[in-house]
């Protein structure tokens, strides 16, 4: 057996949903914990799938070849995998051991290479007729024809049809008919095994026509030929084809020279293939199956009620139970016969005694969403293991099935592995089922390999209600939140993999821009790749946001940086996109076309361009005309001195900006009490967003909610908060802000989660977030506590930089802006928004939140 590192890592997935995959070290301790939804072995590495669909490779040390960015990974033959492109559903390419691409994505199908060759399917420029043709490594065709069918070549040979004609034909490598396709001719090349095309056995052809089947070798010559309605050939390979007159006939065939090596009989019957010198048969006059050697007899007796081929010197193999042979030999009434497995070796020695429910190797494949396991691995499930425990019902139960002892959790299953071709499996690992419900890796010394916080898992599947949180002592609280946590960060990341895995245009809405509004579509992709090319630093690092005001900004691990200066050319490029006029949306035209064809009234055509024009912002429809408020909004944006923040991985954006404040008073006073300043907050926003004639009071339909009520740290001269707003016919969405304060300036931080998912994107994403603002460093002098008593004074107090100026259009708005009319009126008048702060509804335009118009 090959000692490869790969080899002395395990595959292994705990129960559950996805996300539970990892691999194991030969000790039985996790070497990649378990954050993927399949992990199969790939060459001399592994391919792994994320929950969300995404697929990539690791190498043989279980460390990742770039970032998940494939689909449908193929296995790996030739040193080429067949895959596709996220964001690119529907079309196959190749990549390479390391998951780069040498074939681009252009297939409708494509097939594993074996001789140098791959079968690949293509469809007609109309799309209506589909066809397949082989490729060579480079991507050239290899052929001239086209082929209705075609598989992969089995060393030197493959079955093919060509595109017109009827019947199928043997090709070879060079393209040409070893045996030409016939009307009504079937061929067939038995697949050949890993060590077969290792060891270039010659493939054989069967032909099959009416009640005919005929045997022939690479070259096309008759080996044996059999006729009769049930009369067969099934080549078996170790050269040897088994001949079948009917059920009860089977001969044995010596492939090398044509000749019969056992003549007919009706001792046994196979239709498996032989593996180290024997194989699989079972005794037609009886239950019983045993092992052939390659002359026809028994080299097992048929013994066993059921066996598989042999792998590395052993072989599983079902069996009674010793225990119910022994209650059926004692017992007048002997209990309902039970079949279990084990595994045995050439001697027919019990390796691993019939106890098992089920055991699996690498000759299973992967089937029924199992993994694919590696060579000398053996996957034995348990019999009478109990389904999984329900999970607790209260707080109580909780608590008390997470302090049960490991030696109370069931056993389902244990892994064994081979270290030599027949030497004895030893134990790796194995998995037990918690109280809770969820599964737990135990190492190759029965110890538990427990998930982190498993207090909190425990809480979390019990659903408590706010009632039963409320009453949890203050540790298991803290581990309930931190459960949380974890939680919604593995829905933000399923979410981010999904998002990927369509590519840039993958929702729902966004679909169907590109098919009412194609040309805005295309300018969403051309921003895209603006903001994609741009001068992104990687951290970890530290760089320079101002060297004249001495602010510093620590960019984190994993995080990276588009500082303002760089961001500058970014923004003309985008300007520069955004100021070519666009045509009117494609969906307009195909209204006036339906109008002219009186498809539709006329009525109903102004009815639905209206409604047209209102899915695309007033320019993307076509009008050029801005009002005053939307001209000054879009002179401040361009004004804007502003950089941007992501992590490596996706999943949030925020906004970087260094603003002249003045010095800043921290005094707790100059905070508004959070409950009136949300009222504030909504009364403004909506003042803002409305058209200001109070016909449709819009404080009525939004709604605004403290995700992070206002927190002031005057040591640290931080100040932060987050808010949630949804608005009708708008889009809901959490805005967290923060800012640093120096002595005249303020570096502030501002980002946006919207969607269905804001609130699991928020709990996942608000801790990153709120370490950003303490990476901001003001040099000595600079500092908010450097400020002078000659110092120019801020003109606003900080409750303005969470609700903004006050709108123009504030006292047309109703009795709810009447009260904080009053209250304003009881307050120091003359306060002037003099900042470069922009107001909170730039800060949305800047994160791409569109302001939404009725």
């Amino acid at each position: 057996m090959t000692a490869t590192l790969a080899a002395l890592l395990l595959p292994l997935c705990l129960g559950g949903p996805g996300g539970q995959c990892g691999l194991v070290d030969l000790q039985g301790r996790w070497a990649v914990p378990p954050r993927y939804a399949k992990v199969e072995p790939h060459g001399l590495g592994f391919s792994i799938e994320l929950d969300g669909g995404l697929a990539g490779l690791l190498d043989a040390a279980g460390q990742p070849l770039g970032t998940p960015a494939l689909l449908d990974i193929g296995p790996l033959s030739e040193g080429l995998a067949s895959a596709s492109r996220a964001g690119e559903r529907g079309l196959q390419g190749y990549v390479d051991a390391a998951g780069q691409w040498v074939i681009e994505p252009q297939f409708s199908m494509a097939r594993a290479f074996s001789d140098g060759l791959a079968v690949v399917m293509l469809a007609s420029s109309g799309g209506n007729n589909v066809y397949m043709r082989y490729i060579r490594r480079d991507g050239r065709f290899a052929f001239p024809q086209t082929f209705r069918d075609a598989e992969p070549f089995q060393n030197g040979l493959a079955v093919a049809a060509l595109s017109d004609a009827g019947g199928q034909g043997v090709l070879d490598v060079q393209g040409r008919w070893v045996v030409p396709p016939r009307p009504g001719q079937r061929a067939q090349i038995r697949e050949l095994t890993p060590a077969e095309r290792q060891d270039r056995t010659e493939p054989l052809i069967v032909l099959m026509d009416d009640d005919r089947q005929r045997l022939l070798d690479r070259r096309g010559r008759l080996l044996y030929e059999v006729k009769g309605p049930d009369a067969s050939i099934q080549p078996a390979g170790a050269g040897r084809a088994f001949i079948y007159r009917d059920e009860d006939h089977t001969a044995l065939l010596d492939t090398r020279t044509g000749k019969l090596v056992q003549a007919w009989q009706a001792q046994w019957f196979s239709n498996d293939r032989f593996s180290e010198g024997r194989a699989p048969a079972r005794q037609t006059q009886g239950p019983g199956t045993g092992y052939i050697d390659i002359h026809g007899r028994w080299a097992l007796p048929p013994r066993w009620r059921y066996v598989h081929p042999f792998d590395d010197g052993l072989a599983v193999v079902m069996a009674v139970s010793p225990t119910a042979a022994a209650a059926a030999g004692s017992s007048p009434n002997p209990p309902t016969e039970r079949v279990l497995q084990g595994v045995i070796d050439h001697s027919g020695r019990w390796v691993l005694p019939p106890t098992w429910e089920r055991i699996r190797t690498r000759l299973d494949g992967a089937v029924n969403g199992e993994l694919q396991l590696p060579r000398g691995v053996f996957e034995a499930f348990h019999a009478d293991a109990p389904p999984a425990a329900e999970p607790p019902s209260n707080a109580a139960e909780a608590l008390r099935a997470a302090a049960t002892g490991w030696a109370q959790w069931p056993l389902q299953r244990t892994y064994f592995h081979q270290a030599a071709p027949g030497g004895a499996p030893r134990v790796v690992a194995s998995v037990r089922s918690h109280p809770c419900g969820f599964q737990v890796l135990m190492d190759a010394a029965g110890q538990p390999q427990p998930p982190a916080n498993v207090v909190g898992k425990c809480l979390l599947t019990a659903r408590l209600d706010s009632a039963a949180q409320a009453a949890l002592p203050a540790s298991a609280a803290q581990a309930l939140a931190a459960a949380r946590q974890a939680e919604a960060l593995q829905r933000a990341q399923w979410l981010r993999t999904v998002d990927r895995r369509d590519g840039p245009l993958g929702s729902v809405g966004d679909m169907a821009v590109q098919r009412l509004h194609p040309a805005l579509a295309e300018r969403q992709r051309a921003s895209l790749e603006i903001i994609e090319h741009a001068e992104w630093l990687t951290g970890p690092a530290d760089v320079v946001l101002d060297g004249a005001l001495g602010i510093h900004f620590h960019v984190p691990a994993g995080v990276q940086v588009l500082r303002p200066q760089d961001a500058r050319p970014v923004r003309e490029a985008l300007r520069e996109l955004r100021s070519r006029p666009l045509p009117e949306p494609a969906a307009l035209k195909q209204l006036d076309e339906a109008l002219a064809a009186r498809q539709i009234t006329a009525d109903e055509h102004a009815k639905q361009r209206q409604s047209v024009l209102k899915l695309f912002p007033p320019e993307a429809a076509g009008s050029a005309a801005l009002s005053a408020e939307d001209q000054d909004f879009a002179r401040k944006l361009a004004e804007m001195d502003m950089g941007l923040l992501r992590p490596v991985e996706g999943g949030w954006v925020a906004s970087l900006s260094i603003q002249r404040t003045g010095a800043v008073s921290l005094r707790p006073d100059a905070l508004d009490d959070p409950a009136e300043l949300l009222e504030t907050l909504k009364v403004y926003s909506n003042a803002r967003q409305g058209d200001g004639l109070g016909v449709v009071d819009p404080v009525k339909y939004s709604s605004y909610r403290w995700v992070l009520p206002p927190r002031l740290d005057p040591t640290a001269a931080q100040f932060e908060f987050a808010f949630g707003h949804a608005s009708l016919g708008g889009e809901a969405q959490v805005v967290y802000n923060a800012l640093a304060f120096g002595r005249s300036h303020a570096v502030v931080i501002q980002a946006s989660l919207a969607g269905p998912f804001r609130d699991e994107l928020t709990q996942a994403y608000l801790p990153d977030l709120r370490q950003l603002v303490q990476q901001v460093q003001f040099m000595p002098g600079q500092g908010h506590a450097d400020i002078h008593d000659s110092d120019a004074r801020a003109s606003l107090r900080l409750s303005e930089l969470v609700t903004g100026p006050r709108p123009a259009s504030l006292q047309r708005l109703g009795q709810a802006v009447q009260r904080i009319e009053q209250r304003q009126q009881q307050r120091a008048q003359g306060l002037m928004w003099q900042l470069g702060l922009v107001a909170l509804v730039l800060v949305l335009a800047v994160m791409g939140v569109a302001r939404k118009r009725g």
